[in-house]
């Protein structure tokens, strides 16, 4: 399964930070998530601030800054952001929210 993970941070960071005091709790299940996925034989991609656009560990990282073809998958799963999804194609979209607001609120903010 092709599978892509999307995130927005004001820091740039991949996996070979995952043990950084700088990471919080989200973007160390994205780190450990995406690890134990592509171990399972999954095709992964993350689109994040990282610095440069690179295979680490058989992961694809690229720069959501850089310009980059927008490719389909089978499942993309954004970082608390439906915006998002506008870097990816694919039929099944999955939120992960973290966010203590109500669903309402958070429909509402788009």
């Amino acid at each position: 399964m092709k599978i892509c993970f999307i995130d927005k941070t004001t820091f740039q960071y991949t996996s070979k930070d995952k043990y950084s005091k700088n990471l919080r709790g989200a973007e160390t299940v994205m780190i450990n998530l995406s690890k134990a996925l592509n171990d399972l034989g999954h095709t992964i991609t993350i689109i994040n601030n990282c610095p440069k656009s690179e295979k680490i560990e058989g992961i694809n990282w690229i720069n959501i800054n850089d310009n980059f073809i927008i490719e389909d998958f089978d499942i993309v799963i954004s970082n608390g952001d439906c915006q998002l999804f506008k870097y990816a194609r694919s039929k099944r979209n999955i939120l992960f929210s973290h966010s203590l607001q109500s669903i309402e609120k958070f429909l509402r903010k788009k």
